[in-house]
């Protein structure tokens, strides 16, 4: 019998940057994933996510924004700047680094959905005019509005519950000729092209 020394090499995959959101422009977080789409950490492999602004700095929180992901709380957070990141994967056998991904925080801003929406119907006349039903909401506990630091601009659709996707958009006030149908409503609200539904 002969005996062979057998050597595996495993390469690492090589990561990406896939994403950052900022609910408030106060903070933010990227998340990333290997080349593959997966997010898991096969291999026991780590990550280390370095970003420039300044110095060369190394994430502040792992673990707010979930697997493979860095939280910049407000302390870390800085609009109209720009941030380049880099995510390291590497374990025993060896390393791989992202592309570098820039951004400003303003421009990957996209805000939680309004909450608390409801409705009350102001009156039961079936003539001519119809109900009328007053919808209401709120902004996002995470977008602070009260002292503008963060302006949404919000929309008002509306559908029949017979036509799953056709929701219409609609102005502040609505009418129609017949009172038989149901409608559903939603509430979008925008910043910088974003659109969030309640």
């Amino acid at each position: 019998y002969q005996c062979y020394k057998v050597t595996y090499h495993i390469f690492i995959i090589y990561p990406q940057i896939k994403y950052c959101r900022s609910a408030n422009m106060e903070t933010f977080t990227c998340w990333w994933t290997s080349q593959s789409g997966n997010t898991t950490d096969s291999m026991n492999i780590n990550y280390t996510l370095t970003y420039t602004f300044g110095p060369v700095n190394e994430c502040p929180d792992y673990v707010t924004g979930g697997n493979n992901s860095c939280f910049f709380d407000s302390r870390h957070t800085q609009i109209w700047e720009v941030y380049c990141l880099n995510v390291k994967a590497w374990n025993t056998f060896g390393s791989q680094t992202s592309d570098e991904y820039c951004l400003d925080v303003a421009d990957a801003v996209e805000p939680d959905p309004p909450v608390n929406i409801s409705y009350k119907i102001t009156n039961d006349s079936f003539g001519e005019s119809g109900k009328t039903v007053v919808i209401t909401w709120q902004a996002p506990e995470t977008a602070d509005v009260d002292i503008g630091w963060l302006t949404l601009i919000y929309e008002l659709q509306f559908r029949l519950s017979s036509e799953p996707e056709e929701w219409k958009v609609s102005g502040t006030k609505l009418s129609f000729k017949c009172h038989k149908y149901i409608l559903l409503f939603q509430v979008t609200c925008h910043y910088g092209g974003m659109l969030l539904i309640c």
